[in-house]
Parts: C-alpha cells; sequence; structure tokens
C-alpha cells in the first residue's frame, strides 16, 4: 500500500508504481502565492537567468563537499544571484526529507514556481530505507521554474524518445513550461528540463536520443511563445550532453533558431557546478559542461 511521509500535502501522481513504467500520470504544481505583495512596477533593462540541477535538493551527495547538505546553500546563491529565472533539475517533492524542493525555494526567494514530476523514485531511491512492500509513490524527482514575476500556462512536455533506464524509477524524461508576464506587459516564455543522459551500459543511444528529445522540447517551445504572443523563449536545464556544440542536441537547439547563451565563453570557463568540474584534460575540452541555457530571439550575454 502506498504511503505519503506528508499527509498535508496534495498527491500529484496516480498510485500503482512498484517498477519502471513508460507511461506515468502525474500533474504539474505551480504557485504565485510566494510573490512579495508588491511585486516590481517596472521591468529592468535586463533579466538574469540561472539553469541549477539542485541534485535531489542538494541532499544527493554530488556537490562540492565543502558544503552541508541540503537546500541551505542553494538558496544562499541563488539569494546572492537575485535571479529574475531559475531554471531547476532533479527537484525533489514527497520525499523523506524537503517534502517541495521547488516551493520550498520559491517560498525562500519570494518567487512563483511551477513543478512537473520526471520520475517517480521507487523505495530504494527515498532518501530514507523503506519497506520492499511499501512503495513512497509521491517521492518523485522533476523539473521546476522559479519566477520573480506571475506564471501561467504550466504546460508539460514527456518526451516520446526515451532510453537508457536505470534505478528503480517509473516515468521518462519530460520538461515543463510556464509564460511569465513583466510589469510591463511583455511576456517570456520558459521551459525547464532534463535530457536523457545515458547509463553503465548504454552511452551512445543516449546522445541520439536526447538529440530528438531537444528538438521536440524546441518545436514545442517555439509554439508555446507563439501562442502567447511571447517576446521571447529560453530553454533551461541539465542537457546532459558533454560535448558542447559537437553534441548533437546542441544541433537540434540551433536547427529550431535557439541560440546558446554561453556559446562565446571559451571551454576552460564553462563547467557545471564549483567542486565537481575537472581542472584537466577533460575541462580543458569542456566535456564536464552539462547544464544549458538557450535563448529564442540571441539577445543575451553571459555572466
Amino acid at each position: 500500500m502506498p504511503y505519503w511521509p506528508f499527509p498535508g500535502q496534495e498527491p500529484l501522481c496516480a498510485h500503482g508504481y512498484t517498477e519502471y513504467d513508460a507511461e506515468i500520470a502525474c500533474s504539474a504544481e505551480s504557485s504565485n502565492s510566494h510573490l512579495p505583495p508588491s511585486p516590481p512596477q517596472t521591468t529592468p533593462s535586463s533579466l538574469l537567468s540561472v539553469a541549477y540541477n539542485i541534485n535531489f535538493n542538494g541532499l544527493g551527495g554530488e556537490g562540492d563537499p565543502s558544503k552541508p547538505p541540503g537546500l541551505a546553500s542553494i538558496t544562499a546563491l541563488l539569494t546572492s544571484l537575485s535571479p529574475d529565472f531559475v531554471f531547476l533539475s532533479e527537484v525533489s517533492r514527497g520525499c523523506t526529507q524537503y517534502p517541495n524542493g521547488a516551493e520550498t525555494l520559491a517560498e525562500s526567494l519570494n518567487m512563483s514556481y511551477a513543478y512537473a514530476v520526471e520520475f517517480i523514485m521507487l523505495s530504494s531511491y527515498d532518501l530514507t530505507p523503506t519497506q520492499e512492500s511499501s512503495y513512497n509513490t509521491e517521492c518523485t524527482s522533476g523539473n521546476a521554474i522559479l519566477s520573480k514575476y506571475p506564471l501561467t500556462d504550466i504546460r508539460e512536455t514527456r518526451f516520446s524518445s526515451n532510453c537508457c533506464m536505470y534505478g528503480r524509477r517509473a516515468g521518462t524524461r519530460s520538461a515543463i513550461s510556464a509564460l511569465a508576464t513583466l510589469p510591463s506587459s511583455a511576456k517570456i516564455s520558459l521551459h525547464s528540463t532534463h535530457l536523457e543522459s545515458g547509463n553503465e551500459v548504454e552511452f551512445l543511444p543516449a546522445v541520439f536520443v536526447r538529440a530528438n528529445q531537444a528538438l521536440e522540447l524546441a518545436t514545442h517551445a517555439r509554439t508555446h511563445a507563439e501562442t502567447n504572443a511571447a517576446h521571447s523563449s529560453i530553454i533551461g536545464g541539465d542537457m546532459n550532453g558533454p560535448f558542447r556544440a559537437l553534441d548533437p542536441f546542441h544541433l537540434s537547439f540551433q536547427y529550431a533558431g535557439y541560440t546558446d547563451a554561453h556559446q562565446n565563453l571559451p571551454a576552460s570557463a564553462r563547467r557545471t557546478a564549483e567542486g565537481t568540474h575537472d581542472t584537466g584534460f577533460l575541462q580543458t575540452l569542456g566535456l564536464q559542461t552539462l547544464d544549458y541555457i538557450f535563448v529564442h530571439p540571441p539577445e543575451v550575454s553571459p555572466r
């Protein structure tokens, strides 16, 4: 019988998943309630976007070992940057610790948020061991968008092209989209995603699968922007593509008219995160770059 460690939290997913299943039924979640009572009245001359894989709410154990686990250091970093938009990957919800990572960050940062489940993390992935017969079907990992401005038209894209599953999880790679409306009434179409990584056995199939996923998302993003008469479209997240401009996923976004926001940075200046990048051969070639931001039209400068 499934259980919920947080009874006051609305379940997002249908029940009964105990093994990998390509089709899961989950609802997206969003809220503008954490925006300040008096939001910005003027649109700034520039907007700062951040793509951040928060590694299961900072508890996945792959970050800088000098930083404490959990959301505290993540919140501190985002507070210091004061971004307008944040594209989050590997956000946990309903697990034993941090029942709602997206909402917790949104509340701390006075931002709106939207969250969509990518995977139901079955018992071996919950943050406290559970009995094999009691799967926590509300322990999920997914993508989220944070915004200083109200979010509307929340949509989920669950990619039709997938491969290379690993671990005990149900679901497939996906993306979440939302529309941000600025004080000037300008609209920005936002999309947060987590593309195929491959696994210990399969690597090459993942390269081409994430290219298909990128093309599918880029097509959806352009439609979302056009439908809402958005002034621009931004795609951010963990693309899992270490080959930068030579990775097929990158070519898919380029083909769809999107520009890599950091394309002019030298390879040695690009890395996924402090504390995890290789300072030698791989980093020199830029092969530790996994998180990206793509924009259309390309009116951006890296920071």
